[in-house]
């Protein structure tokens, strides 16, 4: 297989299959498969099309050369959930990472270039590496799909198995897979001997599919446990626990009395003081405690470097699941949790009159209290008591697939919003990225689903026309539309006469959410850009740790790409996935990180 996974074979195939080698053309092709979007109408349609998912997968593994023995060699952490399992994931990542390993992170969705989700080093692959794996992949199943009744996998199938594909020929010390939908069926369930597996909070959502129950949605999440594999949840509701708990005890071998399922303890809970986060929002917490127990226990199995017990005891809960043990954590732990990076969670970016707050909660239970809602108001509160003038609040809001618009805008209202935008996740009108095109929906549906939001939000309001809200064909215009009242310092940036008394704003908090394909597109915006004409303190001394001046930097996005320009124009590529905290790679200098505080528009 060592043959297979060489970066001259895959150079080879590229070039010798006649495939173009250029990423539009790559995401094209990657489009051109079925979607998701189409592939879970079929699904929520077809009993049997669910259970021949995972045997699907593993056709295809086998069509490329990768044999389950070969899969069975990853060092896999599998994590399913309905809320924070990408957090859960990066987490557990950032953690892996900071003691040494070789990481591959598998997630989903991504919010601007679809190379986002297999991350090596939690580094998305560079263009050249994805559209180089992604080609040798798509040939042989290509070539070989007439013998398996012309069948070529869906958008999310392809994307699993090229991530398991990558992994091996990287030979990664460990895997980080997040499920997509559900567990039973999902595709990543091909897994079959995880180090550890996690379930992070549970809810309602892909209903259709998993059920309208939480006792349903419990039993496909809990689909990912493997006999003798550790598994740890996030505190659940009873019911939900119930079912976990039976579908715990079946996969348990026979003659293990000790529990295969364990709750995590909350994070305060850990001896010493409680770490920082990279990544805000109080639900972290705990997708941060089961990030401890899934990377302890991978550690523990591995040996390289792991903790030792302090001897707790495990804590009963009344529900007859033991509570994990805690543990002093180390440096490494620390280290892990306070540099974890995930974007269009609870991100936040300042510029001089606006802070833009992303989060891409899209179920009622992410957007309502403890939250996607509570964080916001609690940041921008906090922000407003430190302005010397009035402050606005707009809403920057998109819903896809079916799920109710008045349910997920309602605990919204509570925030004290002064103006609504409703936008579908188009980032120019006529022209969508390829990255998070949607060709499963018209524009004609998308801008339908927008008037809906605004309707609920007229209703929730008690509005009879669309006072402060309005329906915006794409997310530039949107933005369009908040440098307008920006530069009015005003919501009647229209300038209407009939207005007689307008009432001025200092500063802007835009609240994003509701989509992460929504929050991906405002984040790639054209009309954003970065300006550092004096270095900071924290930069001067970045720049004397690598022995270079504290010049001037220019930053700025240009199409999707983050470029930064030291002294003599030497020029480096940064991914634009963490703007507030941009990791720099290059061939010359090891990775570190740059804090900036960039200037409005």
């Amino acid at each position: 297989m060592d043959a297979f996974c060489s970066n001259e074979f895959h150079h080879a195939i590229l070039y010798r299959s006649g495939f173009p080698d250029d990423q539009r053309s790559t995401v094209d092709a990657l489009n051109n498969l079925q979607s998701n979007a189409m592939t879970l109408k079929i699904i929520s349609n077809s009993g049997s099309e669910k259970e021949v998912n995972v045997h699907r997968t593993i056709t295809c593994l086998n069509r490329i050369g990768l044999s389950v023995d070969d899969l069975d060699s990853l060092s896999i952490i599998h994590v399913s959930g309905t809320k924070g399992k990408g957090s859960t994931c990066a987490f557990t990542e950032s953690i892996l990472r900071a003691h040494g390993y070789k990481t591959g992170f598998y997630s989903s969705p991504h919010l601007i270039e679809v190379r986002e989700r297999i991350r090596i080093n939690g580094v998305p692959l560079s263009k050249e590496v994805f559209t180089s794996y992604f080609w040798t992949v798509y040939d042989r199943l290509e070539k070989s799909k007439e013998a398996d009744d012309n069948y070529m996998p869906s958008y999310f199938k392809f994307l699993t198995v090229l991530a398991f594909y990558i992994f091996f020929c990287e030979k990664v010390d460990v895997s980080i897979i997040e499920v997509g939908i559900g567990g039973t069926y999902d595709c990543t369930n091909a897994i079959r001997n995880p180090v550890a597996c996690g379930i992070s909070s549970l809810g309602l959502d892909h209903t259709a599919i998993l059920g309208k129950t939480i006792e349903e949605i419990a039993w496909h999440k809990a689909g990912i446990m493997k006999p003798g594999t550790s598994a740890f949840t996030a505190p659940q509701v009873d019911s939900a626990i119930t079912v976990l708990q039976e579908q715990s005890n079946e996969v348990k071998p026979i003659g293990m009395y000790e529990a295969a399922l364990q709750i995590v303890p909350p994070l305060s809970s850990y001896p010493g003081t409680e770490p920082k986060l990279g990544i805000d929002g109080e639900v972290q917490k705990w997708n941060a405690s089961l990030a401890i127990q899934l990377a302890n226990t991978w550690l523990e199995k591995n040996a390289k470097q792991s903790k030792t017990h302090n001897g707790d005891q495990q804590l009963q809960t009344g529900k007859g699941l033991p509570t994990a043990s805690t543990f002093p954590l180390s440096e490494n732990f620390k280290a892990g949790l306070q540099s974890c990076v995930w974007n269009g969670r609870y991100q936040m970016m300042k510029y001089d009159g606006a802070t833009f707050y992303f989060d891409g909660a899209h179920t009622r239970n992410s957007i309502q209290a403890r939250t996607a809602v509570e964080w916001f108001h609690n940041k921008s509160t906090i922000e407003a008591t430190n302005i010397r003038g009035s402050v606005a609040r707009i809403l920057i809001f998109n819903l896809s697939g079916n799920r109710d618009s008045k349910t997920l805008l309602k605990p919204i209202i509570n925030t004290n919003i002064d103006y609504a935008i409703f936008s579908p996740n188009i980032l120019k009108e006529n022209h969508s990225s390829p990255d998070t095109v949607n060709r499963n929906e018209t524009t004609n549906a998308a801008m339908q689903r927008c008037n809906e939001n605004l309707s609920a939000w007229m209703e929730l309001n008690g509005l009879s026309n669309p006072t402060n809200s309005r329906i915006c064909g794409s997310v530039n215009e949107a933005i369009s539309v908040i440098k307008a009242i920006h530069k009015a310092k005003s919501l009647n940036y229209m300038n209407d006469k009939t207005i007689e008394k307008e009432k001025k704003y200092i500063h802007l908090q835009i609240l994003v959410t509701g989509s992460l394909h929504l929050v991906g597109d405002v984040l790639q915006n054209d009309h954003i850009s970065f300006i550092i004409v004096t270095p900071t303190k924290q930069l001067t001394a970045f720049f004397v740790q690598l022995n270079r001046p504290d010049n001037a930097v220019y930053v700025r996005i240009i199409h999707g790409s983050v470029f930064i320009i030291l002294e003599k124009y030497q020029c480096y590529t940064l991914q634009p996935y963490a703007l507030n905290v941009m990791q720099l790679r290059s061939t010359s200098l090891d990775a570190f990180s740059i804090f900036c505080v960039p200037l409005y528009l």
